[in-house]
């Protein structure tokens, strides 16, 4: 997930960018995933089981730039919208510095909706706009 391939793999995949930064709210970035109902109910329980088993961090493979480090995971509190939704923070490692990624995900049917921040000014957590899961639940729905 962290590198933008989730398994199973997709079916159809769209990604953009929905806000930026003109008003001091990070960058939220949105994969939308298509992988039929079962296919999309073992993505998003097989990532839960990640979440967990790498609460102490990994090592990511498969990005352009080589492995990436990450320091730890959490659960945070997730929307009650959609089929199912997790939400989770990765703390990865910048030259040194933490680097906080939260990612909010959205299951409706067979869709996925992965949304993710990155907090690149400080270590605090980014706070992606709550109305964007239950926005994205309902032209799904």
């Amino acid at each position: 997930m962290i590198n933008g391939r989730p398994e199973p793999r997709a079916r159809a995949v769209a990604y953009r960018q929905l806000v930026g930064t003109e008003d001091g709210t990070p960058a939220v970035f949105e994969f939308l995933t298509a992988h039929g109902t079962r296919d999309a109910t073992a993505l998003v329980n097989r990532l839960r089981a990640a979440v967990d088993d790498c609460a102490d961090g990994f090592t990511a493979r498969g990005g352009d730039d080589g492995p990436s480090t990450y320091r730890s995971v959490e659960r945070l509190r997730a929307a009650d919208v959609g089929d199912d939704t997790l939400t989770y923070q990765v703390t990865g490692d910048f030259a040194g510095a933490p680097v906080l990624l939260v990612f909010q995900v959205l299951r409706v049917g067979g869709t996925v909706a992965t949304f993710y921040t990155a907090g690149l000014e400080d270590a605090t957590t980014p706070e992606p706009p709550a109305a964007l899961l239950a926005a994205q639940a309902a032209k799904l729905s």
